[in-house]
């Protein structure tokens, strides 16, 4: 048989499914490109009007989150756990934040003006105020980017970049990630959540959408007390998917469904303690203080 041939029937025979491996992973590799761009593209679009209000308008709320930023770097770095518990909500995302943007240097300074009407007299205040915002806006627009790549796992590419668009542009949130508050951490951080384990649970997505949801839980945890929630509908999602495979009488089904429930309530919980001294010293009198100010303040009037 000549070589020639021998060319023609391997390429019958099943050798030339070689090109057609090779132009699944070229269109592969260009919807990865496309996803990447898109992504650099709404991260853009969100920062830039976001970037150019830094400087706008001050709220009330900002000012107690300045002060707990500076009474919370005072606690880590004097190695004072019980000193990182400063609200109830708790709000250690919306300090964390902070505390990057401003600096420790900035906000260590600020210690001794936390005091009714004190901290406007901090030499350089208002500087200080808006260089912490500037995180808020970094991590917002990276949310409205992750979000969108999440959309477009699940529903495709024009439902992700109209989501992102309209996440990007959307006025109400807009303005909440301009300020040092602790409403846009904590609609990031459970969309997050909640979009990972829909694409786990429901889209057959990988196992490490799993892992992405739990640390997104952990930090909707440390944001707002809202995300109490995400621990009670995570299994409806997953029980819905077993509903809907008819899986409810498979017993191995359950058993990975227990696995998943501990992976990501374990991670949930060690990224809340890594980042939050408090919680990890004392894990009960942290959760109880938590519960007393809800009881107290959550859903009553205001100052």
């Amino acid at each position: 048989m000549s070589l020639r041939t021998f060319e023609r029937v391997g390429a019958v025979g099943g050798v030339g499914v070689a090109p057609a491996a090779t132009s699944a992973a070229r269109s592969g590799a260009r919807v990865r490109t496309l996803m990447f761009v898109s992504a650099v593209a709404l991260f853009l679009l969100a920062l830039y009007p976001r970037a150019i209000n830094l400087t706008g308008y001050l709220t009330t709320d900002e000012g107690n989150w300045m002060g707990r930023t500076a009474l919370f770097t005072k606690a880590l770095t004097t190695g004072d756990p019980a000193g990182t518990y400063q609200s109830g909500h708790p709000g250690v995302m919306t300090m964390w934040e902070s505390l990057i943007g401003m600096r420790p240097e900035r906000a260590l300074a600020l210690v001794e003006y936390v005091r009714p009407d004190g901290l406007e007299k901090a030499p350089n205040y208002l500087d200080t105020l808006h260089l912490a915002r500037r995180t808020f806006a970094v991590m917002t627009a990276l949310g409205v980017a992750g979000i969108a790549l999440l959309t477009w796992r699940l529903f495709g590419a024009g439902v992700a970049l109209i989501a992102g668009v309209l996440l990007a542009l959307e006025p109400f949130f807009l303005a909440h990630s301009v300020v040092a508050h602790v409403d846009s951490n904590v609609t990031v951080w459970m969309t997050v959540c909640i979009f990972s384990a829909l694409i786990y649970f429901w889209a057959g997505g990988a196992f490490w959408f799993l892992a992405l949801s739990g640390v997104a839980a952990g930090l909707a945890f440390l944001s707002k007390a809202p995300s109490a929630f995400l621990p009670l509908f995570l299994p409806v999602i997953a029980l819905g998917a077993m509903v809907a495979r008819r899986q409810l009488a498979d017993r191995a089904a359950w058993l990975r469904l227990l696995r998943d429930g501990a992976v990501w309530g374990v991670l949930a919980l060690i990224v809340a303690m890594a980042l939050w001294p408090s919680f990890r010293s004392d894990p009960l009198g942290t959760l109880s203080q938590m519960i007393d100010y809800t009881e107290t303040v959550g859903g009553s009037d205001h100052e």
